[in-house]
């Protein structure tokens, strides 16, 4: 606890789980299990975000010296020729003026945009906007829900079948998600088990957990075996978000290719126009 910025909040729960339970070598085991999970997790994420990262950024620089550079001393070139400049090359044209008068402010006010929206997130405020947009962003909520249901069923499931009592598994679990819809679900949920609802009926009124799971913990609190329900499910969301992961990569190459040869078409449009206007001003 001392240490938070190398111990998250689910490191130090789980260590005081297993010195409480008196489990500490068994759950330290799950820990590192956990860990290594959860850096698998991140570097499938980062594995199908960073071909369109890489492109992305080596395209805008490319538009930017394109219609910035090219553009404009080919037109120079084209306009002291006394050639009539087609509509599409005077459009990129004026973009370029712009970018070459305003480029600078404009970098300054994406930086500062960028700045204030990450300080805003550690804001009350800002963290749940945020964390409420990652949960609805069509593009990433598949893999944001796999992972984070992954994370709370996996651990969840490890604490119960070392005998962890359900309110302190969930104290622990709560904050794996990382998202503060989540963490108050969940601080929800030990509310009305205290006042003694049942978990499944708790966790379908939270609105953030499936049917799926929901028919799972139910099925479990009816057999006595919510612990391997859970890890039952951990399994389903390990493939789940595996599908995510690749279906993500699958559904924003064509995306990337598609922009791109947009620009390719504009670029190849602005400068060929011109010069077929310049060849029939010769011919005549």
């Amino acid at each position: 606890k001392k240490h938070p910025k190398i111990f998250d909040k689910v490191s130090v729960a789980m260590v005081s789980a297993g010195e409480k339970g008196g489990i500490l070598d068994k759950m330290l085991e799950e820990l590192e299990k956990a860990l290594k999970k959860d850096v698998e997790i991140s570097d499938n994420i980062k594995k199908a975000t960073r071909y369109p990262k890489i492109v992305g950024s080596i395209m805008l620089i490319s538009m930017y010296i394109v219609i910035a550079k090219v553009i404009p001393t080919f037109t120079g070139i084209l306009t002291s020729s006394g050639t009539e400049i087609p509509l599409l090359t005077r459009v990129l044209l004026s973009l370029g003026d712009i970018l070459n008068s305003y480029g600078l402010y404009m970098l300054i006010a994406m930086v500062s945009i960028f700045l204030g929206i990450r300080f805003w997130g550690k804001t009350d405020s800002g963290r749940l906007f945020l964390d409420s947009f990652a949960l609805k962003n069509p593009l990433f909520k598949s893999i944001t829900v796999s992972a984070i249901n992954l994370r709370f069923t996996k651990i969840l499931g490890t604490l119960l079948s070392f005998g962890v009592p359900l309110k302190d598994a969930l104290e622990v679990v709560k904050n794996v998600a990382n998202n503060q819809i989540y963490i108050d679900a969940v601080d929800k949920i030990i509310s009305d088990i205290d006042s003694g609802n049942p978990l499944t009926e708790s966790m379908k009124d939270s609105g953030v957990f499936s049917d799926y799971l929901c028919s799972m913990v139910g099925v479990g609190e009816e057999i006595g075996a919510l612990d391997k329900m859970f890890l039952s499910a951990s399994d389903y969301y390990e493939i789940e978000l595996k599908n995510s992961t690749e279906g993500l990569s699958a559904l924003i190459e064509p995306i990337i290719t598609l922009i791109m040869g947009v620009f390719i078409a504009l670029f190849v449009g602005s400068v060929f126009l011109p010069m077929f206007k310049m060849y029939e001003n010769v011919s005549m």
